[in-house]
């Protein structure tokens, strides 16, 4: 081990950029064909498949970057390149959108997921939220959220599933 790296914090550090560079090559390509809340979802849902496969490099680079401030640098560099990549496809199908309040909707969204699922998957302790055991409820809120943030409204109806919670609540006009 020590004849690879100088100490454990160095092994670590690499494996975070190592981390970085696999969720740059598995992000989502989302396709025009599909409408802006399905493309969301389908963000949303890699995002989070991917932080649950992925929970014990992510708590490493969030515990310890609350000591040390080269991995704190590298969880910046990380959140910096998902919004990044978030706002090229944005704003290649908005091209006339306000970049820069954009890039504060994303990393506000971002955040509020982050939270949820540090909080979920034990990175660290959050309000404790009790969330129903169907496995697509926090995705389709996540996704939900994101997308009334960054659109404004809410997506159709249609796109839920009849029998959600999210359905019953758009068709009551929530």
């Amino acid at each position: 081990f020590y004849i690879y790296f100088p100490a454990k914090d160095a092994f670590l550090r690499d494996l975070a950029n190592r981390y970085i560079g696999f969720e740059g090559q598995t992000y989502p390509r989302l396709s025009s064909r599909n409408s802006a809340f399905a493309n969301m979802r389908r963000w949303v849902w890699w995002y989070e498949k991917t932080f649950a496969a992925n929970v014990g490099i992510l708590k490493c680079m969030v515990q310890m970057g609350g000591e040390d401030a080269a991995m704190a640098a590298i969880w910046r560099q990380r959140n910096s390149a998902l919004v990044d990549r978030s706002m090229d496809g944005w704003l290649r199908s908005r091209p006339d959108s306000d970049a820069v309040l954009q890039r504060a909707v994303l990393r506000t969204a971002g955040t509020m997921i982050d939270q949820s699922l540090f909080e979920r998957h034990g990175v660290q302790p959050g309000p404790g939220i009790e969330l129903p055991d169907d496995p697509d409820f926090a995705i389709d809120l996540h996704a939900l959220m994101m997308f009334r943030a960054a659109y404004g409204r809410n997506p159709p109806a249609e796109e839920f599933a009849p029998e959600t919670s999210f359905r019953r609540m758009l068709d009551a006009g929530l």
